[in-house]
């Protein structure tokens, strides 16, 4: 090996280590998780508030999201400059206008409560790769295609090693119409951990789907793992009757 090479393998072992043990889908976000969920409801603090929504983002149940949203809106309230907390609850809007999670309809525009949290956490945190993630998401959502990739980017840049960070903003660029690049970004997050978010395989799943490759995308689907979720069960069916294997 060159020096130039020994340096390079460092790198590449730091990144998988940070991506390892720091992030919320490592060791110790896991283990603070364990502890977070011991507690009741009403004695949740901030952290362990951003901690259950990390625990959210695995399942994507509707009685988890209403539960989540609760609780950040209350630690918003009590903690106004937490920046993640907010990013976090831009996200869980955006899920009330994407998956149609108790809604409410009557209070406000989903995507606008969204963008106004996410705006929020940004301005808390300028460096936050989440909160520039979160604004990727909510302006996919509100059709600024152009924005949403700016935010996909600059999050990527700001924190390469996060699985979450980097596999959302692959969703959001290939939702914009950058495939291929929506897909690097997505296997490159699932490449630093073996403990990456399982609906990072969704991107594979839709491109293969509407290129009419359906056993690559029936082998993606599989490994999302997430059979409580409804779109898990919509890309299964339609894989499967595409193969023709109607039963």
């Amino acid at each position: 090996m060159t020096g130039a090479d020994i340096f390079a393998l460092q790198d590449d072992i730091t990144s998988n280590a940070v991506a390892s043990i720091t992030v919320p889908h490592g060791q110790i976000g896991r283990a603070g998780l364990q502890e977070a969920k011991g507690k009741a409801p009403d004695s949740i603090e901030s952290y362990d508030c951003v901690l259950r929504a990390t625990a959210y983002i695995n399942v994507f149940t509707s009685e988890l999201h209403g539960a989540v949203r609760d609780c950040l809106e209350r630690t918003v309230a009590r903690d106004p400059s937490y920046a993640e907390a907010w990013s976090w609850l831009g996200r869980v809007y955006v899920h009330e206008y994407e998956f149609d999670f108790n809604p409410r309809r009557e209070l406000y525009d989903a995507r606008d409560r969204a963008l106004e949290a996410g705006l929020r956490a940004a301005e808390l945190d300028p460096s936050s790769a989440v909160a520039h993630m979160t604004l990727a998401w909510i302006r996919l959502f509100r059709r600024e295609l152009d924005a949403s990739l700016a935010s996909a980017e600059r999050a990527v840049a700001l924190n390469p090693n996060d699985l979450e960070v980097v596999c959302l903003s692959g969703l959001a660029t290939a939702y914009v119409g950058k495939w291929e690049r929506g897909i690097a970004l997505t296997k490159k997050a699932m490449a630093l951990s073996p403990n990456y978010p399982r609906w990072c395989h969704f991107t594979a799943t839709i491109y293969h789907y509407f290129r009419g490759e359906y056993e690559q995308s029936l082998a993606e689907t599989v490994q999302i793992e997430m059979t409580d979720f409804f779109w898990t069960q919509t890309f299964l069916a339609a894989n499967y009757a595409q193969l023709g294997r109607m039963e």
